[in-house]
């Protein structure tokens, strides 16, 4: 694998000048407008980490910028050089928090998608893609977000759609991936007033989340 001048040049001559810099300050208007000068040299250091199979540390760093959403604001590969760099990749990995203009002090990462990568949520995407053939039911997929559904005609089908659930929470013990039953949601469409008298849950870690059908 090798990457080409031209392509990275033309990456560079197509970034967003409105968007913010990363941790080493540089603007983007910078690097669009000298990207002829300095996609040699970025070049060089891109081919030089994939040929090694490492990154430099500083490519290892990511500022996390805490945005509130909702609630309480207090709560607290086949290919041999290609695996070696993504092991490295993703060990060693460090981010600090900025809030308020403050930054926290630099932690460790072990677990959860790089932020501010590329590659992180691609690798996320790779690690989940089995979840859809491991069950009956529809399932649909968007990055960390899944919605699984089936028409509810009988008790049999409230039984398979329960029997979905079960096996998604096992396969989220077997993946480390734990399900936040806060965030769960569900819904019921229907266009009769009566409802299939049958109620669902799944497990999340010694939790039940609810789900009346």
């Amino acid at each position: 694998m090798n990457i080409e001048q031209e392509a990275v040049s033309k990456i560079l001559k197509n970034l967003k000048p409105d968007k913010s810099p990363g941790l080493d300050e540089l603007q983007p208007m910078f690097l669009k407008n000298t990207s002829d000068t300095i996609s040699y040299p970025i070049t060089k250091l891109f081919n030089q980490s994939i040929s090694t199979g490492t990154l430099p540390d500083d490519w290892k760093k990511a500022r996390v910028c805490a945005i509130f959403k909702k609630g309480d604001k207090c709560e607290p590969g086949n290919y041999s050089h290609m695996k070696t760099w993504i092991s490295s990749f993703l060990k060693g990995r460090h981010q600090m928090v900025t809030m308020n203009d403050k930054n926290s002090e630099w932690s460790s990462v072990t677990s959860g998608i790089p932020q501010g990568s590329v590659l992180g949520p691609l690798l996320f995407v790779i690690f989940v893609n089995d979840l859809p053939d491991i069950v009956q039911s529809d399932v649909y997929l968007f990055v960390d977000d899944t919605k699984i559904f089936k028409a509810i005609r009988g008790k049999d089908d409230a039984l398979d759609l329960q029997s979905d659930l079960d096996t998604m929470s096992k396969w989220s013990e077997t993946w480390l991936l734990k399900i936040h039953p806060d965030k769960c949601k569900h819904m019921r469409i229907h266009k009769q007033r009566t409802r299939t008298n049958v109620r669902k849950f799944y497990n999340t870690n010694s939790m039940e989340k609810h789900c009346n059908i």
